[in-house]
């Protein structure tokens, strides 16, 4: 596993085993509620299909946090795009159907 949230590739992790790579995006709210995703992030998660995840995690802050994981999010999730902001909303009801 390599953390690459530093180089605004799309992604923050790149995990490899023999047969796969999955490129992780990371999500953290303190509380619950939907979640951002920047144009590039998203245009990642179109390229990299059922290998790219959304790991969102709420409540991070506190002694019980919840952790979703989205395989394909670009397929799955219904975003909107925000065209002031030029970022993808994605409501946290949509989240919340891919607990762990």
């Amino acid at each position: 596993m390599t953390d690459i949230s530093n180089q605004n590739i799309g992604y923050d992790i790149s995990s490899s085993d023999s047969n796969v790579t999955r490129f992780i995006e990371v999500k953290g709210r303190g509380d619950t509620g939907d979640i951002e995703l920047t144009q590039n992030e998203m245009n990642k998660a179109k390229e990299c299909g059922n290998n790219y995840f959304l790991y969102v995690v709420f409540n991070i802050n506190s002694d019980y946090p919840n952790l979703y994981i989205v395989q394909n999010p670009a397929n799955k999730l219904n975003a909107s795009f925000d065209s002031y902001n030029k970022k993808y909303i994605v409501s946290k009801y949509e989240i919340s159907n891919f607990k762990v």
